[in-house]
Formats: C-alpha cells, structure tokens, sequence
C-alpha cells in the first residue's frame, strides 16, 4: 500500500517573517533585539546630519578655535563641558575634520555603548522579569536617542553613570580586597573628568558603602575605601578647580538654569511644591514617557519594593537624586531637563521592578492588569521612537538657509543676522566659506523691542537686504516681519525648521 505524508505547509515569505519575529522576541534574544533597536535608532539620527543648533554651534567652535591644552581653560560662550568629553570631540575632529558627523561621533558612541552598559547593569540591579521591562524604556526614551547625536555631553553623562555602577559600586558590594579597592578608585577618577554629574554618583556610592560598613563595624573595609574615596575625592577636587568652578560661577548659566534651582529651605508648602512638581516632571523630560502615570506609580512601588528587598540598591539610587537637589539649592547644578539624563538608569530600574511587583500583586485578582501598565507604559515611548525613525530630530535648521542665501545672493547684497544666531551663523560662515565682512550682526534688546527698528533703519534704501533668524526669542520674528513689510517689499524666502531668511527691496518705502 501507497502511504502519502501530509503537505509540507507552504514557506512563504510570510511564515519566514513570522518565525524570524519569534525568534527575535525569544526570552533569551529578546535583551540583543531591544540593544540592536536601541542602537538603530540612534545610528538614524545621526545620520541625518541635523544642522548645529545654537548650543552645538558654540561647542564646535570651542573645538575649532582652541588646541586640546587650551580646552582646560574657562569656556567661552555661556559654555560648561567636562575637559574628557571636549579632548574626545577634539581628537574625532582632527581625526576626522570639523563636520557635523565627526563633532557628534563622541555622543554617538556614548549612546550606543550605553545600551550593553544599561544591559548588563540592569541583569544586576533588578529581577530577571523587570530587566527587558528598563531596556526597552532605555532603548526607546526619545531624549537618550536625541541626545545621541547632539553635540553635548549628556549622552556621556548617561555612560558615565552606568560604568560606575558596574566598575565602581558592584566590586565593593563584595568582599573588598586592595586591588579592587585601587580599581574602584581609578575608575571613579578617570570617570569624573569626563562628566560632571559623575560626582554625585560616585557622592552616592561612597556613602552607601560607608554608612554599610561603619553599621557593620567592618573596619578593614573601610581602610580600604579611604583609599578609594581619596582618589575620587582628589581627582574631582583638581577638576572642580580646572573645569567645574568656572561653570558654577558664570552669572549667564545660573540666570538660564535658575528655574531649577531647588529654593532653600525646601520644607515651605510653596517650595514643596517646587520639589514635587520638578521631581515629578523628569518622568516627561528627559523620562520621555509621555503618560507619566504607569511611570510613576510603578516608580513608586519599585522604591518601597527595594526599600524593603534590597536597602543597598535602593540607596544606591536614590542617594543621587537628594545629592543633586543639594547642590541644585546650592545653586551649582541644575535639578532638570539635560541636565539629569544621567539619573534615567536609576528611574527606568525602579519603574521596571516596580511594574513587575503590580503584575505579581494582581495576577490571581485582575490578570490583565500587569499588560495594561506595560502597554501604558511603552504607547508613547514606542509611538514617538518607531514613528521618528524617517524623521530628523531638528532644532534650528540654519545651514540650509545659508547655504539658499550663498546661491542666490548677488553683488551688492547685505545680509542682516539676528543677534540669537550669532554662534549658529559664526560656525557656518566659515564652513560654508562665506566672506569675513558679509553681514551685520543685529542687536540683541529682548527687554525694549523698540530698539529693532532703528537697527533695521540702517538698512533702508538698499535694492536686496537678506534678514537671517534663528533662535528665535517668543515672537521677535512676528515683529520682525511685520516691521520690513512696512518699509520694504518681499522678494524671496526659504525657511526651515527654527531658521528662516527673507529677502526684502527697502530702495523705495
């Protein structure tokens, strides 16, 4: 008798991409999928080689106009870096010239080598179940993916922040030996040039483990960790006096960051409020998590969770946050925005943790209740990430403005620049190779607009004045429009995002 074996089901290319999904979403690939998703949405933005926006502008001529020596100098331009971070950009430059792709190849970097740092941290800090619920938060975050490709140092500080909580803090949870005591101590000096926040990691660290030992009365461990806090301690001493107190005592960045300086005392009702509303904001930005909730409930849990399971973690990750809120009161660092990115690692940890707990707690009662908040949580992320992937992160597009005026403008034509452009329009005159005498810088009078006009006054009776905006203060390029419309005619324009140029005829009104 003939036996027949049942038709083989078809390999379409259906099927091929249904079991490659699995395999990536598999628990034991499901960690490299999230890292290698991460890393592409970082690579992408880079590689739509954004414009320099005012603050990048600033740092890249920083790094065109001083040699490395030099960048241990006072910055200049309302600028506060950390020396490792500036002579890293310096080197890619020379290596690589001074174009937008090599300025930002130090940022690129510290975002992708973030993810596996995040990774292999997080298999230490939190339950197995939490650890794919903090990587994909990390991954997706969209402040982590911008910042990956702005020439700033905030994608560092994130870095910074991940290795020594593996370098620095897990080795002296163990048994401490000289060796790792030495190591532990190097790292954190090293670590400290290359990020300002650094410090109260390490400020954090060192008290945990002070404050474990002296409960334990282990004497000989502590000899050891005198060791590796004199390091840190001299180390940050020799960098606050070469790079961080020029920073702490520039009146334009403590007047630009004043509003997230913790008011002291901070136990007034209204100064409780400051405190509860900036802490809480940090879940929308740099958190990124769009509907805060879920974030911070889960937050919250995840904090009792360690509090209770972990007093060592807990404090670890927390202590931070009250160290910079202290030198926020103390008006030396900024408590939001950019500037705590570095804390993120910390809240993604106690959010996962804390969203595993809720889903153990309602497993029998509500089973659901668990996907609800992961679904809550990830929306926005996911949407904002997935849906950004074509779409360039811009700020102020203002090279192709310039790059429109150097083709079309003629003999004889003026270009008028408003003042909020200046570092922007510095950096690119000379990349796009435009003449020294090309322009008129505008005056900047954000207190009395009455002043524009009489500065655009001098302008009247010229046939073609290019007026160039970006940085734009509130509504100033409202008033500047309506102002050259009044006393001239509009003969072209092209405008991007955050930057624009008009060409306007003020020979007859």
């Amino acid at each position: 008798m003939v036996t027949c074996s049942p038709p083989r089901p078809l390999n379409t290319p259906g099927r091929r991409l249904a079991r490659s999904l699995r395999l990536l979403v598999a628990p034991d690939r499901l960690p490299l999928t999230i890292i290698m998703l991460g890393g592409l949405l970082r690579v992408a933005q880079y590689l739509f080689n954004r414009s320099l926006w005012i603050d990048e502008a600033a740092v890249a001529l920083i790094i065109r106009e001083r040699s490395i020596p030099q960048l241990f100098d006072p910055l200049d331009y309302n600028q506060a870096a950390p020396v490792g971070f500036l002579v890293l950009v310096k080197l890619a430059a020379l290596a690589f010239g001074y174009n937008e792709y090599a300025l930002r190849l130090t940022p690129l970097v510290c975002g992708l080598a973030a993810l596996p740092l995040f990774y292999l941290t997080a298999r230490r800090f939190i339950r197995p179940p939490a650890v794919p619920i903090a990587l994909g938060l990390f991954a997706l975050a969209e402040s982590l993916i911008y910042y990956s490709s702005e020439l700033k140092q905030y994608s560092g500080d994130v870095t910074a922040a991940l290795a020594l909580y593996l370098g620095a803090f897990l080795p002296l949870t163990r048994p401490v030996t000289p060796l790792k005591a030495l190591v532990a101590g190097l790292t954190g000096a090293i670590i400290i040039w290359f990020s300002h926040p650094a410090a109260f990691i390490l400020a954090g660290i060192g008290t945990v483990l002070v404050v474990r030992n002296l409960y334990g009365r282990a004497w000989k461990t502590l000899g050891w960790l005198v060791l590796t806090g004199g390091l840190w301690g001299v180390s940050f001493l020799i960098f606050y006096l070469v790079s961080v107190q020029a920073a702490t005592a520039n009146q334009g960045l403590l007047d630009f960051h004043n509003v997230f300086f913790m008011p002291l005392p901070p136990f007034t009702p209204a100064n409780l409020t400051w405190l509860v509303t900036n802490f809480f904001f940090i879940f929308e930005n740099p958190g990124s998590l769009g509907m805060a909730g879920p974030g911070i409930l889960g937050c919250l849990v995840g904090g009792v969770y360690y509090y209770k399971g972990n007093n060592l973690l807990f404090w670890a990750l927390i202590l931070p946050f009250g160290y910079i809120l202290l030198a926020s009161g103390l008006h030396k660092y900024s408590f939001g925005g950019r500037l705590v990115l570095f804390l993120l690692p910390a809240l993604f940890f106690l959010i996962a943790e804390g969203i595993v707990v809720l889903r153990e707690a309602t497993r029998n009662s509500f089973p659901a209740a668990g996907l609800i908040l992961v679904v809550l949580l990830f929306f926005q992320p996911a949407a904002g990430a997935l849906g950004a992937v074509g779409v360039p992160r811009t700020k102020e597009e203002i090279r192709p403005v310039l790059s429109y005026y150097q083709a079309n403008r003629q003999p004889g034509d003026q270009l008028y620049v408003y003042y909020g452009a200046d570092t922007a329009f510095r950096y690119y005159k000379a990349e796009l190779g435009l003449p020294p005498d090309c322009c008129i810088m505008g005056i900047g009078s954000r207190d009395d607009w009455n002043k524009y006009p009489a500065d655009l006054d001098k302008l009247r009776g010229k046939p073609r004045v290019w007026v160039m905006i970006s940085h734009i203060w509130e509504d100033e390029n409202i008033f500047f429009k309506y102002y050259l419309d009044s006393i001239g005619k509009k003969l072209d324009s092209r405008e991007t995002s955050g930057s624009i140029i008009y060409l306007y005829d003020l020979s007859h009104k």
